[in-house]
């Protein structure tokens, strides 16, 4: 039997490359790759303010969003959301 390959789109095509690059990288190379892939993509990437506005860094990117206490934080939640996203797809479910 052999195992289902969903047909993805050039946008999960790129999340999942993506999200494999953004595994292997340590937190500082991460922080510098996600504000990289953000002005390349047409992301957001939102800091924590003091006062008013978010309390968490605030990340889109590629139609995903993730949170975190830093931009590398909220990249590792965005990774392992697209991730999550792609295993659903492979087995049939809707992500």
């Amino acid at each position: 039997m052999s195992a289902y390959i969903p047909d993805l789109t050039p946008t999960e095509l790129a999340r999942i490359e993506m999200a494999l690059e953004f595994e292997a990288l340590s937190d500082t190379a991460l922080d510098l790759a996600i504000r990289a892939a953000v002005i390349q993509h047409g992301g957001t990437l939102v800091p924590p303010k003091d006062e008013w506005g978010p309390l968490e860094c605030e990340l889109s990117l590629l139609g995903l969003s993730a949170t975190g206490d830093t931009p590398a934080v909220a990249a590792r939640g965005w990774t392992k959301h697209c991730l999550r996203s792609c295993g659903a797809m492979s087995d049939g479910e809707a992500a």
